[in-house]
């Protein structure tokens, strides 16, 4: 739903849809951080993208971590990479899909999302809908 919400906003920047909404951020599963297994929880997210046959796919993970002190961002890394496994090279600009994992307070969240997410401004509608001017380069007086 994000990542249809996203595709058809930089279509059509003109056409705004949302008025408050400023970023989603896309999860196929949430849980409590206080009774979750990281590895089981990666490894039932990432079992159909990764696992499932197929040719090898570069990936690349970004974790964001607040409020929380179980979890922090190395080892969300390490656990994450561990579950993929070596088959599956990393690859943190040019990757095939994004791992997105996203720890608030006591409540985590994971997504796997596919190459455009750069492309999309990470899912910010507002940069969509009226994205920032490209700086210009500064006249130079004689």
């Amino acid at each position: 739903m994000v990542h249809q919400l996203c595709t058809e906003a930089s279509a059509n920047p003109e056409k705004k849809r949302s008025r408050w909404i400023q970023r989603m951020t896309p999860a196929i599963s949430v849980r409590k951080t206080l009774s979750v297994d990281l590895e089981a929880f990666a490894r039932e997210i990432l079992k159909p993208h990764f696992h499932s046959g197929g040719p090898p796919k570069k990936y690349a993970i970004r974790p964001v971590v607040r409020s929380n002190k179980k979890f922090n961002r190395d080892v969300v890394i390490k656990t994450v990479a561990d579950v993929v496994g070596p088959e599956h090279p990393v690859d943190l600009t040019n990757y095939d899909l994004i791992i997105l994992v996203t720890v608030i307070q006591n409540v985590i969240g994971m997504s796997v999302a596919g190459s455009d997410y750069d492309r999309l401004k990470r899912y910010n509608l507002a940069e969509l809908y009226d994205p920032a001017p490209a700086s210009e380069p500064a006249e130079t007086q004689a």
